[in-house]
């Protein structure tokens, strides 16, 4: 069953992807031994009790605040720099499940239903009680 939580909505939504999550080669006998190997990735419409993760990361690609306050822009690269970071670190975990649930994208500098956007898919993932990790934005991500 389809959630469509975002209908309605101003924002652009890209679905978390693998291609976003690789590392180097390891011996698939000894497991999953970096995030990369570990991550699931989830579009947040399909989330459901059979795929339900325990915690999971969400992209929150604006900087319109940044550009409003004539900071210096880039902070919509926050999200993907993150992946490719985590991607390699060692994962400590095993009873876990982690999924990467995409981003949520900033159209037409409309921040205010970026920010209302990104509320939403906290409060699903919190109902489901899915713990959120937000990633990139500047600071009205906080």
């Amino acid at each position: 069953m389809k959630n469509n939580l975002l209908a309605g909505v101003h924002v652009g939504y890209q679905a978390g992807t693998e291609k976003h999550w690789t590392g180097r080669k390891t011996n698939p006998a000894m497991g999953n031994q970096y995030w990369y190997q570990a991550i699931e990735c989830i579009d947040v419409n399909d989330i459901n009790e059979t795929n339900k993760p325990d915690f999971a990361l969400i992209g929150y690609v604006c900087e319109e605040g940044v550009r409003r306050n004539f900071g210096r822009v880039g902070a919509a690269q926050g999200p993907q720099s993150l992946r490719e970071k985590l991607a390699k670190i060692p994962i400590h975990f095993n009873a876990k499940r982690l999924a990467d649930l995409g981003d949520i994208i900033c159209v037409e500098q409309d921040m205010e239903s970026c920010q209302m956007a990104f509320s939403k898919l906290i409060s699903l993932c919190i109902a489901q009680q899915i713990f959120p990790i937000g990633m990139g934005g500047g600071h009205d991500l906080s």
